[in-house]
């Protein structure tokens, strides 16, 4: 599993994390504006993935394509510039829990759109904070 000292900068995350991730753990970071936790991948290159305990200040927020076994748990963003979390499509057995998204009025907390790659199958949205946003949870646009 990799851990939070094998995790580059928060200016070169992005890039990093579009290879492929297995066993990953991203936890406690602090994001600046224009960093993003952006996992995409071809199907079955992306499993057991968990962003626990993150803060995400005015920034892109955290988005996944094709992944298997995904925990996105007790993060916090404020002021998101795209939605808070973002399902794209071909992701399986997806946990949203215990996260906090607020200030950013056009913005959605939790958004499966229209699939991209496939659908997304067995998500559960449970016990999440989404206040000040334009949508809390936003299906199929």
């Amino acid at each position: 599993m990799a851990t939070d000292s094998d995790w580059p900068p928060l200016t070169s995350l992005v890039t990093w994390l579009r290879r492929s991730r297995k066993d990953s753990k991203v936890t406690e970071s602090l994001a600046n504006p224009s960093a993003a936790m952006v996992f995409a991948g071809a199907a079955g290159t992306q499993q057991d993935i968990t962003v626990d305990d993150n803060q995400l200040v005015n920034n892109g927020g955290i988005v996944f394509f094709n992944a298997t076994n995904v925990d996105i748990t007790n993060n916090t963003s404020t002021g998101s510039t795209g939605s808070v979390i973002f399902l794209g499509g071909g992701n399986s057995d997806v946990l949203v829990s215990g996260n906090t998204a607020s200030g950013a009025p056009t913005r959605t907390g939790v958004s499966l759109p229209a699939p991209t790659g496939g659908p997304n199958s067995n998500v559960r949205i449970i016990g999440n904070s989404l206040t000040g946003l334009l949508n809390g949870i936003g299906l199929g646009f």
